[in-house]
């Protein structure tokens, strides 16, 4: 197995740990520039990274960067996103908070001093950013950030509860600098860094599921979630002829890591952890916290896990009663 640990303990106050998995992404190298010379302190910034590269990647300028901490693996042994994201979260040395990414971003100047005065603003002792992000495409400019809300889409076939992203309502963007949000983005999720105690990565998970699961397990640990009124940071969503995961471990493939079994064992995992068949498997740290049960995310979010139904809240984003500060 081609795999290869580079650390360096860098623990400090006030650092942002950035954990971007990355599988066969030539953006991969473009975000870390863009990340590094957008931020007002990039000195404080520490990555965690999981690289599942073919033979013709390369980290560039970034090969020897103190900043970062490198997992890297042949894609052929990669086993997922949720495990890739777990795998790089044991890098996690401290800090004070942590940006969760994929591998192609873009960033708005200052986005880091952007972010930390964002999140101080919450009124709660927990919070967390989190969103689906105004989307890019590579070499063109930047349009103006639009901000975005999570809504409801649909329960899969599998029973997996599925988001999608709306415009947020322009009187919903001032005067309050985030609103709070109902579901969850794996692609952006800013927080303080003790989030990561609590609510890891789940590396059963494969990929559908992984964001309801992490709504729920932090809402029940006492996390609150928002929307940010002002994105810093876009995302490329499409990626045409982009490889991906589940197209190269399909399950017709070859590989030893095909998402057939992996994937219904991954769902079944989801379905129990969110009541909706029984429990056979000990979640350990992976579980729901016990500040808040499932049947309260279940009213405060407007779902039903085990009749797979959803409000029109839900689905169409109404505001959540505001949050007085603890």
């Amino acid at each position: 197995m081609w795999q290869r640990l580079v650390y360096v303990n860098c623990s400090m106050t006030e650092h942002i740990f950035i954990q971007i998995a990355s599988y066969r992404d030539p953006e991969l190298v473009p975000t870390l520039r863009d990340c590094v010379a957008m931020a007002d302190r990039p000195d404080l910034l520490r990555f965690g990274i999981a690289w599942q590269r073919d033979e013709t990647e390369t980290l560039a300028e970034f090969t020897h960067d103190p900043r970062i901490r490198l997992f890297e693996c042949h894609w052929r042994e990669s086993r997922g996103a949720c495990w890739a994201r777990h795998t790089l979260q044991q890098f996690y040395d401290g800090e004070t908070y942590t940006l969760a990414l994929d591998s192609h971003h873009r960033f708005v100047r200052g986005w880091d001093s952007a972010l930390k005065r964002q999140l101080a603003k919450l009124p709660t002792d927990r919070p967390v950013l989190t969103s689906y992000l105004p989307p890019y495409e590579p070499d063109q400019s930047l349009a103006r950030p639009i901000p975005m809300i999570l809504v409801a889409d649909k329960f899969s076939d599998d029973g997996v509860l599925l988001f999608m992203p709306r415009q947020r309502p322009r009187h919903r963007i001032r005067p309050n600098p985030a609103i709070r949000a109902r579901f969850f983005s794996a692609h952006f999720t800013f927080s303080r860094g003790d989030f990561l105690a609590d609510c890891g990565h789940d590396p059963m998970l494969y990929f559908h599921g992984e964001e309801i699961t992490l709504a729920v397990r932090a809402f029940t640990h006492g996390y609150d979630l928002f929307h940010p009124s002002e994105p810093m940071i876009y995302h490329y969503y499409l990626r045409d002829g982009r490889p991906k995961h589940w197209d190269d471990h399909g399950p017709k493939s070859q590989q030893p890591f095909g998402t057939g079994v992996f994937d219904h064992i991954s769902k079944s995992r989801v379905r129990q952890l969110l009541g909706m068949e029984q429990a056979t498997v000990d979640f350990g740290r992976y579980g729901l916290g016990v500040k808040r049960s499932l049947a309260d995310y279940e009213q405060f979010a407007g779902v039903d896990f085990a009749a797979r139904e959803l409000s029109r809240a839900a689905l169409t984003g109404a505001a959540l009663p505001r949050l007085k500060r603890h």
